[in-house]
């Protein structure tokens, strides 16, 4: 996104929606900073990623045993 980072409109649609489940997917993190402190006890995602490990994050965001099963 050319005017903000990932991490900063997470913060922001969390604090509209506190409810929002969020799973952040990157192929590069900066080492140390705010993003890492910030990504702590959250879901990530890392690229490239198969189908099963995006459903898998997705499960785990939702906490929803059953959605990792899912199959199209």
């Amino acid at each position: 996104m050319p005017k903000m980072r990932g991490t900063e409109l997470a913060v922001r649609l969390s604090n509209l929606h506190h409810e929002l489940k969020i799973v952040y997917m990157s192929s590069y993190l900066e080492p140390g900073g705010e993003a890492h402190e910030f990504l702590e006890d959250r879901v990530f995602l890392e690229r490239p990623f198969t189908r099963e490990s995006l459903l898998s994050k997705v499960n785990e965001a939702f906490g929803s045993p059953g959605l990792a099963n899912f199959q199209r």
